[in-house]
């Protein structure tokens, strides 16, 4: 049984209609109004797992939009949901009959009296401090002693700041000029920059949140003009916000602010509040604890856990995937702990919880945090920042170079929407509303010019136009995604295995080989199965070639065990087999073989053939590195800058990232890179950032290419260079990055 507190709820008669008794309800705070105007983005994977009682509540029709493309194989579409809303749907399916013995709730504070209480009188297995102030200081009371304490971010720089205001287009009577964009025009319009950002509450597209992403310069401007006393405090009501920015020194907030309403044709009095958010500055080492000083019903220790403000405080994101569902994530992750994982039925046994179930909890949460704090792109603070500088530079050159500017930035911005609109007219997955939308944005000409030039048209200044070219479309890399780097053996061609088959030395040398493999050589065994796999002196033969080297593997040769292991992994010479490749690949791994600990390591972090564990495929990783493997040294310094199946350690990462650099990785050179451009780790360095990427430019890197080319597009840190500008996204483009491609038409265009 579950019982949940919550100080923010309030008790409601059931209203008319011969009901009895009383419902919960939200209070409905005047602090709380800002928080559940703002929208929530639930991935199908999450939203599709809830009890059908609750997506019946909270996904009512025209209630919620699905303004997203999705990749093929995904359990549902994206969702945003207004936060209010998704809170008030559960609370209602909770109260429903479905629920009535499964969970109870609590409309107060869970203070120390409820506790001593609950310890003596209604003992509990685990407790879960969640969301709220109330769940951050049922953390403190309950959970701080037996915790880590939170650390800061070491050089992180300042974290990604949003001003963001939440609107309603049915309850104004005001109205733009040409009417607020529509769900799959505004889609459009946010993929092809990331300066603002509209999210949708409702299929009908009439309530939503607009974001505007702020370089650190412009936040502190708007903080200081709003008089609020940090980032996450509680929002103010538009027409007190608006007023305080009209007030302010400055004008410059407010300018922007109502550029972003015109560009997606949000009327200013449709405004209900305004708020600040930033990404969290400070990670909690550990979310879980075992808690000694509370007996459970079965004798043993309980457990207490961490999940939404009490796990990750104060992140706040815009785009798919971010905001009010990492609550939800984090409940499901404890739900997975104690259900899937068996954790419940250990507890009630009156045992103590695994290490392992706590661990992938932890790795699990932490992957969430990450995901809660990642940029929209690398660099997008010093982007925005050198798109104002632009601005203020061309303003004081003159008209005439002001003009120029600002005419190739809007050429930029209008390249980037027409390339959004096709990009969602071939995406694999789309809504069907948005489908059906889309013929009409594309126009006869298929280039989408009316929503272009309505665009242009919407009386932007020139500096949003500056602002909206520097920060580039939207991107949002897999940092340290396990299909970064494929298997150099699993990726080639069957062909490069073929030497030529059989000449009469190659006969000779296996009929040898053969003798010694009879009388159990190993290392011949091996050679032998080389040698028919590669037909290097004798006719190709997988089948031989197997035979061989399995016979060497069971005889202990370690590079045979990594050589089956990867046949078996891939399905090459027999099928395939995953346990039976991650069998031979740790016992070749146990021995030492480098290139075994490696490709074991890959499975681990994929969770290919094996249970996927992160902490176990860092270790690996560590053991290969430190033998001296580059790509090995570029996946240790990776893990820890993101803190996968490990701590994270900037100043480790580094030390890693610069040891492969120095055998040549690109990929640790890009990290490198990234990492003085953002200051992670590093004080900001972009002349620094700028040499990485160019020595991963020369090797190929793609995306090294592409953000050298935008630096040297832009003069981000280095000196305006376009022909070298062009040279570098034209090379990254041939690489297969639509983004290099877009920025090479619009260089060329113009």
């Amino acid at each position: 049984r579950v019982r949940v507190f919550e100080p923010r709820w309030r008790r409601a008669s059931q209203g008319s209609g011969g009901g009895s008794g009383e419902r919960l309800e939200w209070s409905l705070r005047a602090e709380e109004q800002g928080r559940r105007l703002q929208v929530a983005s639930l991935p199908g994977r999450l939203w599709s797992s809830l009890p059908a009682e609750a997506r019946a509540e909270v996904f009512k029709p025209g209630e919620f939009a699905e303004p997203w493309p999705c990749k093929d194989g995904t359990p549902g579409l994206l969702r945003d949901v207004q936060v209010g809303a998704l809170e008030d749907g559960l609370l209602r399916a909770v109260q429903s009959n479905a629920f009535k013995d499964e969970i109870s709730l609590e409309p107060r504070d869970y203070n120390l009296v409820e506790h001593d209480k609950a310890c003596r009188e209604d003992k509990f297995h685990v407790l879960v401090a969640a969301d709220g102030e109330h769940g951050v200081q049922a953390r403190e009371m309950h959970l701080s002693q037996s915790q880590v304490r939170p650390v800061p971010r070491p050089g992180s720089g300042a974290p990604p700041r949003t001003l963001a205001v939440a609107f309603d287009l049915g309850a104004s009577d005001a109205a733009s000029t040409a009417g607020p964009l529509g769900l799959t025009a505004s889609t459009a319009v946010s993929l092809a920059q990331r300066r603002y950002f509209l999210a949708w509450a409702d299929g009908p597209g009439t309530r939503g949140t607009l974001h505007m992403r702020m370089s650190p310069e412009e936040a502190v401007e708007v903080k200081e003009a709003l008089g609020m006393a940090d980032f996450g405090c509680p929002a103010l009501g538009a027409g007190e916000a608006l007023e305080r920015l009209r007030a302010a020194a400055a004008a410059a907030p407010l300018r922007r602010l109502r550029d972003g309403l015109r560009l997606y044709g949000v009327p200013e009095a449709a405004l209900e509040s305004v708020a600040l958010f930033s990404s969290q500055t400070a990670d909690w080492p550990i979310y879980y604890a075992i808690l000694p000083n509370i007996i459970t019903p079965s004798n043993g220790y309980a457990l207490g856990f961490t999940i939404g403000d009490a796990a990750i405080a104060g992140t706040a994101e815009y785009g798919p995937g971010f905001g009010a569902g990492a609550l939800i994530e984090g409940a499901a992750c404890v739900a997975r702990t104690l259900v899937e994982r068996g954790g419940a039925g250990v507890l009630l046994r009156g045992s103590g919880l695994p290490d392992e179930p706590l661990a992938e909890y932890g790795t699990e949460m932490r992957r969430l945090r990450d995901r809660d704090l990642r940029s929209v792109g690398d660099g997008i603070l010093g982007r925005l920042g050198a798109g104002l500088d632009g601005a203020a530079a061309a303003a004081k050159r003159g008209a005439g170079d002001a003009d120029e500017e600002g005419c190739r930035a809007r050429e930029r911005v209008a390249t980037r929407i027409k390339a959004a609109l096709l990009g969602l007219a071939s995406a694999p997955r789309l809504p069907e509303a948005r489908a059906a939308e889309l013929p009409e944005l594309l126009g006869e000409d298929g280039q989408g010019e009316a929503l272009v030039r309505r665009v242009l048209d919407a009386g932007l200044c020139d500096e949003t136009f500056f602002v909206m070219a520097a920060a580039g479309p939207w991107l949002v890399p897999e940092i340290g995604g396990p299909n970064e780097m494929r298997d150099d053996v699993a990726a080639a061609e069957p062909d490069v295995y073929d030497f030529g088959g059989a000449t009469p030395e190659g006969k000779k040398k296996a009929k040898e080989l053969r003798k010694a493999a009879d009388r159990g050589d190993r290392e011949a065994q091996l050679q032998l199965g080389f040698m028919y796999f590669t037909a290097n002196g004798v006719d190709k033969d997988e089948a031989e070639s197997l035979v061989w080297v399995t016979k060497a593997a069971e005889a202990g040769q370690l590079e045979a065990q990594n050589v089956l292991g990867c046949f078996l992994r891939i399905g090459r010479c027999t099928d395939v087999d995953k346990l039976q490749a991650a069998k031979w690949l740790r016992s070749a791994a146990r021995g030492g073989h480098v290139e075994a600990q490696f490709n074991l390591a890959d499975m681990y972090l994929e969770g290919d053939g094996v249970d996927q564990d992160y902490e176990e495929a860092f270790t690996l990783f560590l053991k290969a590195a430190t033998s001296g493997d580059a790509i090995a040294q570029y996946k240790v310094a990776d893990m820890l800058h993101v803190g996968l199946g490990c701590e994270k350690d900037l100043e480790k990462a580094i030390y890693w990232a610069t040891q492969s650099a120095t055998q040549g990785s690109s990929q640790s050179l890009d990290l490198l890179a990234r990492l003085h451009y953002s200051g992670n780790g590093v004080p900001v360095d972009k002349e620094a950032a700028a040499t990485f990427w160019e020595r991963a430019a020369e090797k190929g890197h793609a995306l090294a290419q592409y953000s050298l080319g935008c630096m040297l597009s832009i003069g981000d840190g280095v000196p305006v260079d376009r022909e070298r500008a062009q040279k570098w996204l034209r090379k990254a483009s041939d690489g297969g990055l639509i983004e290099a491609r877009l920025m090479c038409d619009e260089e060329l265009a113009l």
